[in-house]
């Protein structure tokens, strides 16, 4: 798994680019959104985003406080590097034993991992957590819950259609940046089409 942030500035390719595109392509995006009007950054496998995902109908979560969250919620960056290296230790683990890993947020000073497993292993899953965070165990939350139709995973970790153009969006300046252009000026051109002459006329004394 690759952990990719927002504030990551390595180039990434797009989240609208076919999957069978490149076979080394990195499903992992992340992006911004808001969950319960509070900020958050999501991070993703968008390897089923388009695609029929797998027989892996129970969905298995665990959620750790934030020591530092800051003012948004987000935590800090200090906090994020040395969860990194936590997130990827326990995920490798529990891949092991047969967890696929979805989706992580970062939200409301928490962190929340999810991932899919062919049945309920809430006991499986404390076992590695156990094993791994030993010494912080007892602030970790965990959750199962039986979810054959992949509901979290598309309804609260997968971007929209919006969201997908931002990460679209920002995927090309990161591209360009790479490639020293992106200080080149160019002249874009907007159409809009209108149903009436009155509604265009609005909309250009709005503007």
């Amino acid at each position: 798994m690759r952990d990719r942030d927002p504030d990551d500035l390595d180039p990434a390719r797009s989240a609208f680019e076919p999957a069978d595109a490149d076979a080394e392509r990195d499903p992992w995006d992340a992006y911004l959104t808001t969950i319960e009007d509070r900020p958050a950054s999501v991070l993703v496998n968008l390897a089923w985003a388009d695609r029929e995902h797998p027989n892996l109908p129970w969905l298995h979560q665990w959620v750790l406080p934030m020591g530092d969250p800051g003012p948004a919620g987000l935590g800090s960056l200090d906090e994020a590097r040395g969860f990194d290296a936590l997130e990827s230790e326990v995920t490798d683990a529990l891949a092991e034993v047969g967890f696929v890993m979805v989706g992580r947020e970062r939200h409301d000073g928490r962190w929340k991992l999810s991932y899919y497993a062919s049945s309920s292993r809430e006991a499986s899953l404390r076992e590695v957590l156990a094993e791994h965070m030993a010494p912080i165990l007892e602030r970790v939350v965990t959750g199962v819950a039986e979810d054959a139709a992949w509901s979290y995973y598309y309804e609260v970790l997968c971007p929209d259609l919006q969201q997908r153009q931002w990460i679209y969006d920002r995927d090309q300046i990161l591209a360009l940046r790479e490639e020293g252009l992106e200080g080149e000026r160019r002249v874009v051109e907007h159409l809009c089409y209108f149903s009436s002459e009155s509604g265009a006329r609005n909309f250009v004394t709005q503007a």
